[in-house]
């Protein structure tokens, strides 16, 4: 379907990535920015992490996606049981519509960073119709350094990102030299300042590894609901 998709977006004037979504018992993944489908006949004999570094060889990124729906008998493979390494994901499904448990995919994305895994917030969904792709979604939002493939892929690969039901969610560090680190950043120790450009919580997650810490944000709606969650910045804690 890639070049159906590269004219519908080139008479759509939109930024279209490539990519295939590997389906498998164990889960889903979806890879961006590659041009063909990953081997993955063979994936219970290599395991995931091997598909990653084809991914990653090839330029692309790879996304768990909905990590914590309901298996099988509701979704046979649905749930994500692959055993992977921090490093082999680059973005990790926290709103996945139309399905709910978004606390339960942030809570095991904080079990990810704290890990030591550098991988980044994301909203997705299935659209299957017309009514679902009218229906209002949650969508990832990248800084991007042009409106390019190249540069929508760049800012995945940083993680340069937040995910939201709609209203902005910017995040940035300041230190007392005028420093300042934004949302995928990976810094050096020393004196940070968070700062939100909307109202929100700055959290923050001590690695397993004691020499790294990271500082992300969320914002609830009036109903305590999650609506948007930041890209962490990545602390080093030691010289």
């Amino acid at each position: 379907g890639l070049p159906e998709a590269v004219a519908g977006a080139d008479r759509l004037d939109l930024v279209m990535l490539p990519g295939v979504e590997v389906t498998t018992f164990r889960g889903h993944t979806v890879v961006l920015g590659i041009w063909r489908v990953p081997e993955w006949r063979d994936l219970e004999t290599r395991g995931m992490d091997a598909l990653a570094a084809d991914v990653h060889a090839d330029g692309g990124v790879v996304c768990v996606s909905h990590p914590t729906a309901l298996g099988s008998p509701v979704c046979s493979g649905c749930t994500w049981s692959w055993p992977v390494q921090p490093a082999s994901v680059d973005l990790w499904e926290v709103f996945s519509a139309p399905r709910p448990n978004v606390d339960v995919s942030l809570a095991v994305w904080k079990q990810r960073l704290k890990a030591g895994g550098y991988v980044g917030p994301i909203a997705a969904g299935d659209v299957h119709s017309v009514a679902a792709a009218a229906r209002h979604k949650t969508a990832t939002y990248v800084y991007a350094r042009d409106r390019s493939q190249p540069g929508v892929l760049e800012a995945l690969r940083e993680r340069r990102i937040f995910a939201s039901a709609g209203p902005r969610l910017d995040l940035w560090l300041q230190n007392l030299d005028g420093g300042v680190a934004l949302a995928g950043s990976r810094v050096g120790p020393g004196d940070w300042t968070p700062h939100l450009s909307e109202p929100g919580v700055v959290r923050e997650v001590q690695l397993a590894d004691g020499k790294t810490r990271c500082v992300y944000a969320e914002r609830y709606d009036p109903q305590g609901r999650l609506e948007a969650v930041s890209a962490p910045i990545w602390i080093s804690t030691t010289h």
